[in-house]
């Protein structure tokens, strides 16, 4: 039968306590789990409310009971990370987990993962959300990376080079060469013959052996191949990675380029031993050691060959014993070392003392040496024999005085200017051209712009900047304005001196003050000439000083000569000869000087007549003939088939001809030849005389100049050739005072020159021609009284004129003079024109305007010797003038015609 409803209603009943009951067990298990659980979880029903939540979940997320029954979006802002509800609508979709890496706001992290959830007897899914925290994981990862990337970083950033080796070395399985060594493009097995020196690999296997034994870093110097394929030295170091059980996995380490060190050591080891080499060898340097208390360590050949003491000598002896007894009472043998120990070095010039006694000027070099710990270990002294030097530079100092001095006559200034310190260092002389006491001026070229006229300043200062430009000399003009305002002319040259990269770093120069020239020029309205002849003044001050220094020489030699040798004798005639030669030469010197003075003033008077060329010629070339004979030189004449008749002054024509002779034979080599030629041109009406030779020859560039006052083919510094240039100027200006002309032609140098002379034809009648000068009768004794300042020239004078049997008195001034020559009563007076007290016009008016001495004969003998001067003498009452030096023959024609012509009562 069927059960009833009734009874199976009450099964129903009973299965659906039983189920109740199994749920409840599960609901209590559930609450017991999720109670129990650690890490945060969610329970969310089908709408999305929160049902469940663990206490970590409610802890972190700070949920309260009233959280229960809300919606998730309304839970979200506490929860960490967003897009949760896209995470639960994508579950939903495919009823998969989704998981995500989430972060909250204090900075924790979370792996979040929504699962569904299907509650028992409900047909909607639900979700589980879990939290699990990954923050130390993350962190830990975080760092690694961090470290991963230092790492990357060290290694980028490095300059050695890296590398990584298996745990027994058989592979390397990086190595990164830094452009040093090949890098590796994979693992290798074959790294020791790749990159090791064959020499080098047994001591770098036997290194790593031992590395890999104990376990301890790997430490090495040796030789690699590079890239380039040389070999290059390298310090390497590796390090082992151990795992936990202390077990080498690999090898980390790097090397470093050595090879600049490694040859540096090289050098520094052959660099000792060419010092110890040098040290022994050395001949002018003295190089010895000396201990911190200053006793001798170690000594040289050149110590010994410089100071006299043999090694064993010296060594242990204090360098005190170098020093002379003034030096060591001031304590200058320990200070010395004192002051090297304190600065690094200290040098000193001072007289030195050797083993015997003798004294030489040493420079001092003391250096300290020190140990690895910077203790003093003793010093290093280097001494150097620089008495010559000293010797020069004494010498340099006196010829400067002298050249002061030069410099003060000549008025010329000097300056040194210091580009990189601004520093304008000018001479006393120089200060003196702009007005400035000594010291006066600043230094600097601000102030020296401002001492320049404001008409002038901006060309100078742009001159100035030229030179720096260009790099070449320059030279300029300008005024300048002394503090008195007075305008003065200056005529500056200076030259920019730049170091070896091309940097200006100096400017020196010379100032002349051309204030005096600069006028007379403005007189002639001629500033070209006025330039050309400060060039010319400067050429001539630097021959004339050599040419009037030359003839000093012998003189002194001579004099010597005639002191020491047997009077009469074959030395002494020679002596004398020397003596009056030289005089020649000067006073061809200084007539030359006065000539072209003459000259260029037109103060020349010609004694005209008419004068045979050819026969002129013939006169002069014999008188030259020794010269030549002495030169070896052959000189030949061609005279004119018959007489070559010119209006001429013959002293000059002889003068002219001459000068082209004794140029000829200067300038032709020993064997070659000179050719005088006279001929007459009649188509042109002219009188033509050739001196052809076949010597040095002219340059092209020097022909236009050939005939201008100091213009010299020779300007080497020996100046074999002497003279100052004059010669042929003095032609040119003495023929065309004859209304003639000269030219020079030459093919060039080492080819000979011809000069050619053409005067006017003279075709008028006959004029008797003065005879020419013959050689003075000796005159009978006078009384002569000489009154001359330079005690010298008036005591030589006197024992020259007492030779000649006169009787001679000598006064040392003016008024002196008159006194003597009241008491003495004297025939003639030989009076100098600059003395002192009174000068020599002044005792020629006393003597004229005083009865008792006015008829006594008056010869000027001075050294003011141009026409004005001989005019003035006339003037003041002097009877004759005389050039200083004047011959005998001079002196004695001259007292003669004035005596004569005093005795008759009239002025020759």
């Amino acid at each position: 039968m069927s059960p009833s409803v009734h009874e199976q209603l009450e099964a129903v009943s009973t299965e659906l306590q039983r189920s109740t009951q199994e749920l409840a067990r599960a609901h209590g298990d559930l609450e017991d789990l999720l109670a129990a659980t650690e890490f945060p979880l969610l329970l969310l029903d089908r709408d999305l409310r929160l049902t469940k939540a663990t206490p970590a979940a409610r802890a972190l997320f700070r949920l309260v009971d009233d959280d229960t029954g809300r919606p998730i979006d309304g839970l979200s802002a506490r929860l960490p990370g967003g897009e949760l509800l896209a995470d639960v609508a994508e579950m939903q979709r495919t009823l998969r987990a989704v998981q995500r890496e989430v972060r909250s706001e204090p900075g924790e992290w979370f792996i979040r993962r929504v699962l569904p959830f299907r509650a028992p007897g409900a047909g909607a899914t639900g979700a589980v959300v879990t939290f699990v925290d990954v923050t130390p994981l993350r962190r830990a990862l975080e760092a690694v990376r961090a470290s991963e990337e230092r790492f990357r970083a060290l290694v980028s950033a490095s300059s050695d080079v890296v590398y990584r080796m298996s745990a027994d070395w058989s592979e390397m399985r990086e190595l990164r060469g830094r452009e040093f060594i090949a890098d590796t493009e994979a693992p290798s097995r074959s790294w020791l013959d790749r990159y090791i020196h064959p020499d080098d690999q047994a001591h770098v296997t036997a290194t790593i052996a031992e590395a890999i034994r104990t376990r301890s870093t790997f430490e090495l110097e040796h030789r690699v191949r590079r890239v380039d394929g040389s070999l290059g030295w390298t310090f390497s170091r590796a390090i082992p990675l151990l795992d936990g059980r202390g077990a080498i996995v690999e090898w980390f380490g790097m090397a470093s380029d050595v090879t600049r060190r490694k040859e540096a050591e090289t050098a520094l080891r052959e660099s000792e031993e060419r010092f110890r080499l040098l040290v022994q060898r050395v001949s002018d340097c003295a190089i010895y050691m000396l201990a911190p208390d200053g006793t001798v360590t170690s000594w040289s050949e050149a110590a010994e060959k410089m100071f006299g003491y043999r090694e064993q000598e010296i060594v242990g002896v204090h360098r005190a014993v170098f020093f002379t007894e003034e030096d060591r009472r001031a304590g200058k043998p320990t200070g010395h070392l004192e002051a090297a120990a304190a600065s690094g070095k200290s040098e000193d010039e001072a007289w030195r003392v050797r083993k015997d006694g003798s004294r030489f000027w040493a420079n001092v070099l003391v250096t300290p040496l020190y140990d690895d710990l910077g203790r003093l270990r003793g010093f290093a002294s280097v001494t150097r024999d620089f008495t010559a030097r000293r010797r020069a530079e004494e010498d340099l100092r006196a010829r400067e005085a002298r050249l002061r001095l030069a410099q003060g006559v000549a008025r010329v200034g000097t300056f040194d200017w210091d580009v990189r310190t601004g520093l304008n260092t000018w001479t006393p002389e120089l200060e003196a051209m702009y007005g400035l006491p000594p010291g006066g001026f600043p230094g600097t070229e601000e102030a020296w712009e401002q001492l320049v006229h404001p008409d002038d300043r901006a060309e100078a200062v742009r001159r100035v900047a030229l030179a720096f430009e260009t790099g070449a000399p320059m030279n300029g003009e300008w005024r300048a304005v002394w503090p008195d305002e007075s305008v003065h002319w200056i005529s500056g040259r200076w030259q920019v001196i730049k170091d070896a990269a091309g940097t200006p770093v100096r400017m020196i120069g010379i100032n002349i003050d051309v204030t005096n020239e600069k006028r007379s020029e403005e007189l002639r309205a001629s500033e070209a000439a006025l330039r050309e002849a400060d060039r010319q003044k400067n050429q001539f001050l630097a021959m004339l000083s050599h040419e009037l220094r030359n003839p000093l020489a012998p003189i002194r030699n001579s004099l010597y000569i005639l002191e020491h040798a047997s009077p009469g004798g074959e030395r002494a005639r020679r002596a004398q000869a020397i003596i009056d030669r030289q005089i020649g030469q000067l006073t061809w010197l200084i007539d030359d000087l006065l000539d072209v003075t003459r000259i260029t003033r037109g103060k020349i008077r010609l004694e005209r007549a008419r004068l045979d060329l050819s026969l002129l010629a013939q006169r002069v070339a014999e008188d030259h003939r020794t010269l030549f004979g002495k030169s070896d030189v052959r000189l030949e004449v061609r005279p004119a088939r018959a007489e070559v008749w010119v209006d001429g002054d013959r002293g000059r024509l002889t003068q002219a001809i001459g000068n082209l002779l004794q140029n000829a034979a200067k300038f032709t080599p020993r064997g070659g030849r000179t050719t005088v030629t006279v001929q007459e041109d009649r188509a042109r009406g002219q009188a033509v005389l050739e001196v052809r030779d076949t010597g040095a020859g002219i340059a092209p560039e020097m022909l236009p100049r050939v005939f201008e006052a100091f213009a010299q083919g020779d300007s080497t510094l020996d100046r074999s050739k002497g003279g100052l240039g004059l010669g042929l100027a003095l032609v040119r200006g003495l023929v065309e005072m004859h209304g003639g002309s000269v030219e020079a032609t030459s093919a060039g140098l080492g080819k000979g020159a011809e000069f050619t002379i053409r005067l006017p034809l003279d075709v008028g009648s006959a004029r008797a021609a003065p005879a020419e000068p013959g050689r003075a009768a000796s005159a009978a004794p006078r009384r002569v009284l000489v009154i001359e300042d330079n005690e010298d020239a008036a005591d030589t004078l006197r024992e020259v004129l007492e030779l000649g049997e006169h009787a001679v008195e000598v006064a040392y001034d003016g008024p002196a003079g008159l006194e003597k020559a009241r008491a003495f009563h004297p025939d003639v007076v030989l009076c100098d024109i600059g003395l002192p007290k009174m000068d020599g016009y002044q005792v020629a008016r006393a003597m004229r305007a005083d009865p008792e001495l006015g008829r006594i004969a008056l010869i000027a003998v001075s050294g003011y010797a141009q026409p004005e001067d001989v005019a003035t003498a006339r003037e003041a009452g002097f009877d004759a003038h005389l050039a200083k030096p004047p011959t005998v023959e001079s002196l004695e024609r001259t007292m003669a015609d004035v005596e004569r012509a005093a005795r008759e009562g009239r002025r020759s």
